[in-house]
């Protein structure tokens, strides 16, 4: 099969002879012309040089017929010798000039001058001029045929060189093609790749393998008018066996790319030179197929030219292994993507817990099924929206707090409400963090239902506070009053021993005291099960009684400042809660804050009933949200018990403020 290149360069041979023989067949044309025309000349001058000697010769004036020669002769250079000669041999006349070894042309003209007086005048012209004239013309046509020559051979390097490098494009540009447009299939995948290569490459064989686990080489992808030689080819990376000694396994060893010349003429290529021969193989190019330093497969090119892969082809070939290995490693990352998107969304689609995902303004990007349906709304019309859509507990200074949180790399745990589209709310435990994809930032938020974990979590701390409630009234009520009793009959006693002056009377007095400050203890336990048990149940009188307390024993000013009313509404186990809390937040304040006045407030604010325990001491450490330990945990999960929420923050002026809000009635 002719190449494009060979037809090229046949066209331009066809096109320097075409031309060769033009310029030929154009200089013998006018080498005949010219003679032609030294002819015409010659004859029309010897036919007018005839009369002029007759009439000399008719008049008898034989001496002027060689003056009319010379002048004639003299007038036109291309005369060579001139003649007169009588019939009987006489010659009459003669006109000569030195001749040249070029050819010349002669003429005769027969006259008659006088009674039988014959003569005849013989010209010779030399085509000296001529031949001269033909020379030159010779010479320019060489000069301008050498110079077309040239320009045709240039013009058809440029067109050689244009067309490989169109080809070399063309190859790269179909491979790339079908990189782009791919296939779910591998196999049909490459096979696109190498039919892309063959068609545009015009290369007899093109194939594409992977290396197994064992070193050797599996074709996966085989084109070209040779694929049969690729049949039962076996290549291997090891060198210790004749499969590896090729130019293929070379080039796996040593990750480079390795060109054979010529099948025929190297000899490490004998043991494959038959085949080659029978597929009109004459030279190949083993490139490997690499991909971050790590060799996955090979690229085999082969051709029916021999050193057919010059500098540029070897260029081009190197390109097209790193477009594919590229391609390669593209698709399996994008494969990794599309399983990751898969189990994404089928995550998003299984997920228990109300799963979603909002960029860095807050607007919702994807869901879980879960949180579509729990709140009511399809995806469609929640994407884009805000949490204010959903979230009925949206403070914009808490809001931007915990995304700061979020996007500092802390997971952010808080208590909040949800709003369905019907209307309804229901309490959700939500975690959010922050993270990244591509550059861009995202907010993962994982809301939990807390009816069910409230509920049970309100029922086990009402039971616990029922049972505490009750051995603090029974101890109040039974061991209190025995324990009273006990003491005033002791008393009793050791009055009487003293009156009869009994010496007992001493160790009765000292029993009564003991029985007395086991009153006291008693009393201790029965505030620490019941607090409120000793004030009647209220509230704002076992906070006045918590204060006053601590005041005493620690030396730091406590204020009490709580409204009586609001016990009104709030149930025995709000109560108890709430004074938990309170004490919880007091103890930490006397024990961490170095404080010297610690501020308690009971009141209502907008429908709630807010406790507020402040504090002037070192406020919070830095490290908080990780030092948080369990009675902070015990003060959050009273306060969502009772549906509300507790904040810690900072307190204006320094020291620490933590502030409970519980709805009225609770």
């Amino acid at each position: 099969m002719v190449s494009e290149p060979q037809r090229i360069w046949g066209a331009a041979a066809v096109a320097v002879a075409l031309l060769a023989a033009g310029s030929f067949s154009l200089a013998q044309r006018q080498w005949r012309h010219d003679l032609s025309q030294a002819r015409r000349a010659g004859e029309t001058s010897v036919a007018e040089l005839a009369p002029l000697l007759e009439s000399a010769l008719r008049s008898a004036r034989y001496a002027d017929v060689p003056d009319v020669l010379q002048r004639w002769g003299r007038a036109d250079p291309t005369v060579a010798l001139i003649t007169v000669t009588a019939r009987n041999g006489f010659e009459l006349g003669r006109f000569s000039r030195d001749a040249s070894a070029a050819p010349q042309l002669q003429f005769q003209v027969p006259f008659t001058y006088g009674y039988a007086g014959d003569a005849v005048v013989t010209l010779t012209v030399d085509t000296a001029g001529a031949l001269a004239r033909r020379r030159q013309l010779a010479v320019e046509l060489a000069l301008g045929n050498l110079v077309l020559d040239v320009l045709i051979l240039g013009a058809a390097r440029l067109l050689v060189d244009n067309r490989r490098t169109v080809r070399r494009y063309r190859v790269l540009y179909a491979a790339n093609e079908a990189l782009i447009v791919g296939s779910d299939e591998r196999e049909a995948f490459l096979a696109r790749i190498v039919e892309a290569v063959v068609r545009e490459g015009g290369y007899a064989l093109v194939w594409i393998g992977f290396l197994a686990g064992d070193g050797s080489l599996e074709p996966a992808a085989v084109a070209g008018p040779a694929a049969g030689y690729a049949e039962g080819l076996e290549i291997t990376s090891r060198p210790d066996v004749p499969q590896g000694q090729g130019p293929s396994g070379r080039s796996l060893r040593e990750g480079r790319a390795v060109v054979v010349g010529d099948f025929r003429s190297e000899p490490a290529m004998s043991p494959w030179a038959t085949r080659a021969r029978l597929y009109r193989i004459r030279s190949s190019m083993a490139v490997p197929l690499v991909v971050d330093g790590v060799t996955l497969g090979l690229l085999g090119l082969y051709s029916g030219t021999a050193q057919h892969f010059d500098a540029d082809e070897r260029a081009m070939a190197e390109q097209l292994a790193a477009d594919i290995a590229f391609g390669l490693e593209h698709r399996r990352r994008g494969e990794r993507v599309r399983v990751e998107l898969e189990r994404n969304r089928r995550f998003l689609e299984n997920a228990v817990d109300f799963v979603h995902i909002m960029d860095r303004d807050g607007r919702l990007v994807a869901a879980s099924r879960s949180f579509c349906e729990f709140l009511g709304y399809p995806f469609e019309e929640l994407v884009g929206r805000q949490p204010q859509t959903w979230n009925v507990d949206v403070d914009d200074a808490r809001v931007h707090s915990d995304v700061g949180r979020a996007l500092g790399g802390e997971v952010v745990r808080f208590a909040s409400v949800y709003r369905r589209r019907d209307g309804a709310t229901a309490d959700v435990e939500v975690l959010l963090s922050a993270f990244s994809i591509g550059g861009e930032i995202y907010l993962y938020a994982s809301a939990r239902s807390l009816a069910e974990l409230k509920r049970l979590e309100r029922e086990l701390l009402d039971a616990a506070n029922r049972e505490q409630r009750r051995l603090g009234q029974e101890m109040h009520d039974g061991l209190g009053h025995e324990l009273t009793t006990a003491a005033l009959a002791a008393e009793m006693l050791a009055a009487g021993a003293r009156a009869q002056g009994l010496p007992t009377a001493a160790a009765l007095d000292s029993l009564a005291g003991d029985v007395r400050r086991c009153i006291g203890t008693a009393r201790a336990i029965v505030r620490g099960l019941s607090p409120l048990v000793e004030v009647g149940g209220s509230l704002a009188g076992g906070l006045a009684e918590l204060g006053g307390g601590k005041r005493s024993v620690s030396g730091t000013d406590v204020i009490v400042d709580a409204d009586p009313d609001c016990d009104a509404g709030l149930s025995a186990e709000a109560k108890s809660h709430l004074f938990r809390i309170a004490q919880e937040a007091l103890q930490n304040a006397l024990k961490y804050a170095r404080a010297s006045r610690v501020w308690i407030s009971l009141g209502r604010e907008g429908g709630q009933v807010v406790l507020t325990v402040g504090d002037d001491g070192v406020g919070l450490p830095d490290d908080y949200a990780e030092r948080s330990g369990y009675g902070m945990g015990t003060m959050s999960y009273r306060a969502r018990a009772l549906r509300g929420r507790l904040d810690v923050e900072p307190r204006a002026g320094g020291g620490t403020l933590i502030t409970c809000r519980v709805p009225q009635g609770v």
